[in-house]
């Protein structure tokens, strides 16, 4: 079951929202860092941090998707006040404003921009059955639904992508047998969810991201200080990174230059690794700094 994400206690004070760098370009990085409350910008050519939003509304903000050039939809498993909430940050402003803080939400983790009228939130301590669930949100009124619950998803679904042909993949960190990870697929016009792959390199899979023509799928697998690729159409998986500078990855996005962009959620060393998906090559893109606790990434788009 789900032991990292655990809630906060104590009520945050407000703070003033911090302003994002004008110099935000495609290809820069944001980090959701429950540990700093804080959404980061990192310039994908310097590395330089700024701070982007502040405290405010955002507790435990996570990871997240965009929509548009400075419109990033994050999700919050705290959110002020608890029980989780979406989030629209604008990237450029450093404004926050609430999408949807539905009492359905019991701490969402991710999200994916689905269409221009639907964003799709990931949260694995809702359901019928407390084991996980996608909720469909309408980002103009905030108007929240179940997509799909339960079923395979074991207290751990944690990231969400989209394929080309509108299906959904997730990870879950308990979903596989023995209680190891596995990638699902879902459709999203009925909820049924199917196995991608289970087991195998995947122990504890947290964050994902999919390539833009759907065949690829990347897992941050916590535990186990790796980095697992697999084949969306055959659930073949294989570890492109594991060990050495890997400490707790449990958020990963594809950048604009093809190489893995990974998060390392560790007090002692939060760092974000830049990673070469061909040969697993790492190394050190950013460390220290604002980070404090960071655990999901997404890139800014092109255009």
């Amino acid at each position: 079951m789900l032991v990292r994400r655990q809630l906060a206690l104590g009520v945050l004070a407000l703070a003033l929202l911090a302003p994002a760098a004008a110099q935000a370009k495609p290809g820069d990085l944001y980090v959701g860092d429950p540990g700093a409350h804080a959404v980061i910008r990192i310039d994908h050519e310097t590395g330089k941090q700024k701070i982007v939003a502040s405290a405010g509304k955002l507790v435990s903000p996570d990871s997240g998707d965009f929509a548009g050039k400075n419109k990033l939809f994050i999700a919050d498993y705290e959110a002020f006040g608890g029980g989780g909430a979406v989030f629209r940050v604008n990237t450029k402003k450093g404004g926050v404003a609430t999408v949807s803080k539905d009492p359905q939400f019991k701490g969402p983790t991710d999200v994916v921009v689905a269409s221009k009228n639907e964003v799709d939130a990931v949260d694995p301590f809702a359901g019928a059955g407390l084991l996980g669930a996608i909720f469909d949100v309408n980002p103009k009124n905030g108007n929240t639904s179940v997509l799909s619950e339960d079923q395979h998803f074991n207290g751990g679904p944690l990231g969400i992508g989209a394929l080309p042909n509108g299906k959904l993949l997730v990870s879950d960190q308990d979903a596989g047998p023995g209680d190891s990870g596995a990638l699902l697929k879902v459709n999203p016009g009925s909820g049924n969810q199917s196995f991608v792959a289970k087991g195998g390199h995947l122990d504890d899979p947290y964050g994902m991201t999919v390539t833009d023509n759907g065949k690829t799928a990347y897992l941050a697998d916590a535990s186990g200080n790796r980095i697992v690729r697999v084949t969306v159409k055959t659930g073949k998986q294989k570890v492109v990174a594991h060990a050495g500078k890997l400490n707790d990855p449990t958020g990963v996005a594809l950048g604009l230059d093809g190489k893995l962009y990974v998060v390392n959620d560790s007090s002692k060393k939060p760092s974000v690794l830049k990673i070469n998906p061909d040969n697993g090559n790492q190394k050190i893109f950013a460390s220290g700094g604002k980070l404090s606790a960071p655990e999901g990434i997404t890139v800014q788009p092109a255009g």
